[in-house]
């Protein structure tokens, strides 16, 4: 559920990201012409994800008394709150392997994908191609994945996962398995199949 939450992050819940919480000058350390800065939007949130969520009694969350109609009428602000709760959960399943969302999402993807390309990669988790690099060098030097050289092409580099990798992979699994357990315990096993269902449909719609 988290990663295909993770999937439509980017373009649907930014958006309410930046409305929930407002920009910060420190954000961003690059320099600012004509009140604009060169951070993009998503590496602004790239760098907000990397942050724990602040975490809060239900009863501070939601205050009684407090209407919430119009915003709970729409599908983006539903799906930031409920991302927001797993987010925070997830990052606790995973932080005694010391793996955050994306770099556990780029090792499943060179798992499943022997000899895959950083291109494929970042193409296929919508992370730039600079970030991608940033994960694989992270990746590489904690010897979970290696770069193979790719006959005829001097540039180009497959990714392939080391024994050690695979079995952290296989140990974040587990984690992560229970994770979803406990954060979907409301949910029946029907309506769990629906919700990966509905989620993967948007972010596999082509834009």
């Amino acid at each position: 559920i988290y990663l295909n939450l993770f999937k439509i992050n980017l373009p649907l819940v930014l958006g309410w990201q930046m409305v929930l919480v407002a920009p910060r000058r420190h954000d961003c350390h690059l320099p600012l012409i004509a009140g604009a800065s060169y951070c993009s939007a998503t590496e602004l949130f790239a760098k907000r994800s990397m942050r724990k969520p602040d975490l809060m009694d239900a009863k501070d969350r939601d205050p009684k008394g407090v209407r919430q109609n119009d915003l709970l009428g729409f599908v983006g602000y539903n799906m930031k709150r409920a991302y927001m709760r797993i987010y925070a959960d997830f990052t606790d399943a995973l932080a005694e392997l010391d793996l955050r969302q994306r770099t556990f999402s780029v090792l499943s993807l060179v798992v499943e994908n022997p000899d895959i390309s950083q291109s494929d990669v970042a193409r296929t988790l919508g992370i730039e191609r600079s970030g991608t690099v940033v994960i694989v060098d992270e990746l590489e030097g904690r010897n979970l994945i290696r770069r193979d050289k790719v006959p005829g092409d001097r540039r180009a580099h497959a990714l392939n996962v080391t024994t050690g990798g695979r079995d952290l992979y296989r140990r974040a699994i587990k984690r992560i398995e229970r994770h979803e357990n406990k954060v979907l315990d409301a949910l029946s096993s029907d309506e769990r199949t629906r919700l990966r269902s509905l989620l993967n449909r948007i972010h596999t719609l082509e834009t």
